[in-house]
């Protein structure tokens, strides 16, 4: 099937190329009866799994080396801290949640075919354990990262107890609330995986509220550093410490505000779709 007004044949062209790609064509569907795709259908799953298996691989490596150089670099007496631990823990989770991804990226069911004619669905139950404990520890990896933010919170605020009192009960909750969400997602994924075909449907406002909720927490968390950090600052000048000088206090500020700040300037439906991917 081709558009009824190509443009002039030339190979170099970009027109005549995008034209080219633009292509749909027949192939067997499942049911025997001709189905038709397109080039770019193909094309957006082999991004797709290219970008998804490049930052598998990399949350691995990553990971794996960040938590090794944070055991042999941390003094024993601090390994035994609720926030050491809950940060190694996120670190574990983390590996063994992409690795989980890469399994499934790796599979046989990933491919073109099973992938846009639906085949994927005949394989076993026994196929989708690895995206049931990619679930699991989805969870559970919330928990821990968002845990060791408020703990983290609690250490800023620690001269001033009725703040700091406040800020642990209101973070408790919050904490709570995301892990709630964020196990009722990886349920309705599971029972979808092991029930399909059935009248489950995973509803997409629970994956948007749990990822949004997320980003927000830690930009609340963020802000409070930043807060923290700048009015130490401001008080160091006011005692007259470091006033012409620029060190790791100023340096530490605007490396911070600058994380915050440039996602801002993409645009905020881009922004949207990178935070949270629209439906198949």
């Amino acid at each position: 099937m081709s558009s009824p007004t190509p443009p002039p044949v030339d190979p170099t062209g970009a027109a005549w190329n995008t034209y080219v790609n633009s292509q749909s064509f027949n192939v067997t569907g499942l049911d025997g009866t001709p189905t038709t795709l397109s080039f770019p259908d193909v094309d957006s799953l082999a991004y797709m799994r290219t970008t998804t298996g490049i930052v598998a691989g990399f949350a691995i490596g990553f990971c794996a080396q960040l938590f090794i150089v944070l055991l042999l670099l941390t003094p024993p007496d601090r390994r035994r801290q609720p926030i050491f631990l809950l940060n190694m823990t996120s670190l574990c989770l983390l590996v063994f949640n992409n690795i989980c991804v890469a399994v499934v990226e790796s599979a046989s069911y990933q491919n073109a075919g099973p992938q846009l004619l639906g085949a994927f669905f005949a394989y076993g139950k026994s196929t989708w354990v690895p995206i049931v404990i990619q679930s699991i520890l989805n969870a559970f990896l919330y928990l821990s990262i968002m845990s060791s933010l408020v703990l983290q919170t609690r250490v800023v605020f620690a001269a001033e107890p009725t703040t700091r009192r406040a800020v642990t009960i209101v973070g408790a909750l919050a904490v709570l609330v995301e892990f709630g969400i964020a196990t009722t997602n990886s349920t309705y994924q599971i029972i979808l995986q092991y029930t399909y075909p059935s009248i489950v449907v995973v509803p997409h406002w629970i994956y948007r509220t749990m990822r949004l909720y997320f980003v927000v927490f830690v930009a609340v968390c963020c802000v409070v550093f930043l807060y923290k950090l700048a009015r130490t600052i401001y008080r160091r000048r006011k005692m007259g410490l470091d006033v012409k000088r620029f060190g790791p206090f100023q340096i530490v500020f605007i490396m911070f505000t600058q994380c915050l700040i440039v996602p801002c300037m993409i645009p905020p439906r881009k922004l949207c779709s990178l935070i949270v991917p629209p439906p198949s």
